[in-house]
């Protein structure tokens, strides 16, 4: 569990001091982690990230603090993530966990109910990839909900597609928005996820009436949640998938009605396969090892991504996601 990056880019992205606007303001003065978070990224990344994500006054606080954090990481070494949400505002940082064998401040076992002193009490609740690891994840996520404060925020960093063999669970974006509802407690809940170098926003199935699914062939996509916790959980939280309840209201079969963007991965198949070919067989000729796969790794998360909104599913693509500016 850890912040890498792209997450550091989100969390900074919501915060105040953030140049951008594209993420819903949350408060860190009061921040709980499920897992004690690692951090991952070195001080080579950490310019990068102030200048395009934090406003000046900002960086001008905090870039040599940072700075020096930071360039304590290295491959083999993580540091913990306790002194980057202190610069985004933290006033009290708890981690819980099931075991103490990261110094969590909390030991508790998410998937049991938690004591009453913990309910409502945080103002950002962050999971950096606890829940997918935890069986009995409809208590956990209960109670994870429980945490937050009123006026508080739950963000989840969550596997989506092709993380196989990961925990237990990978992630549809429709869990979310069906369970973050008014109804249980939250609303304004928002999903994203990294594809290439853009960040799209998922379009909520229930407002759109139609499925969003999409299933790259050689991307890992991570999802990113967030919501805001306007009421109290209820004591049993119940969600459907939206589709079927259409169907439910309608009383007739919604299925037709239902449009996918499968069709993406099985029109760029033959693209990608005879480009990724030529690219391979040209790198093996040419370079050593280390840079080859750093260029492979960029061809696959970059160049794959960019041949789908090229072709003629773009317009479907557009109508399921939202480039948006993190």
């Amino acid at each position: 569990m850890g912040i890498l990056y792209e997450t550091a880019c989100f969390l900074g992205s919501a915060s105040i001091y953030s140049k951008h606007n594209t993420i819903e303001k949350v408060d860190f003065s009061k921040t709980l982690t499920l897992g004690r978070q690692q951090f991952f990224i070195n001080h080579y990344y950490i310019k990068s990230l102030l200048k395009k994500h934090f406003n000046e006054n900002f960086i001008k606080e905090n870039e040599k603090s940072l700075y020096t954090f930071s360039k304590s990481c290295t491959s083999n070494t993580a540091l913990f993530s306790e002194p980057f949400f202190i610069t985004l505002g933290a006033k009290i940082i708890d981690s819980l966990d099931i075991s103490d064998f990261e110094n969590a401040t909390i030991i508790h076992d998410i998937s049991t109910p938690i004591p009453n002193s913990l309910k409502n009490k945080y103002s950002l609740v962050f999971d950096g990839g606890l829940l997918e690891h935890v069986y009995d994840f409809a208590n956990a996520i209960k109670n994870t909900m429980d945490l937050v404060a009123l006026g508080g925020h739950l963000i989840i960093t969550a596997p989506g597609n092709n993380w196989f063999g990961h925990g237990f669970y990978q992630f549809s974006p429709e869990l979310f928005y069906s369970l973050l509802i008014e109804e249980n407690g939250f609303n304004n809940t928002k999903v994203y996820f990294k594809g290439g170098r853009n960040w799209y926003l998922v379009k909520n199935p229930k407002e759109i009436r139609q499925r969003t699914e999409f299933s790259p062939k050689w991307s890992n996509l991570t999802l990113m949640v967030i919501s805001k916790k306007v009421g109290e959980v209820p004591n049993k939280v119940n969600l459907f998938q939206s589709d079927y309840m259409l169907m439910w209201e309608k009383h007739n079969d919604a299925s037709s009605k239902i449009i996918t963007i499968s069709k993406i991965t099985t029109n760029t198949s033959k693209y990608t396969q005879k480009y990724s070919k030529f690219f391979i067989n040209c790198l093996k000729v040419i370079l050593p090892t280390s840079i080859k796969l750093f260029l492979y790794r960029f061809y696959r998360e970059t160049v794959h991504i960019g041949i789908l909104l090229r072709l003629e599913s773009r317009k479907q693509f557009i109508k399921f996601f939202v480039k948006i500016t993190i």
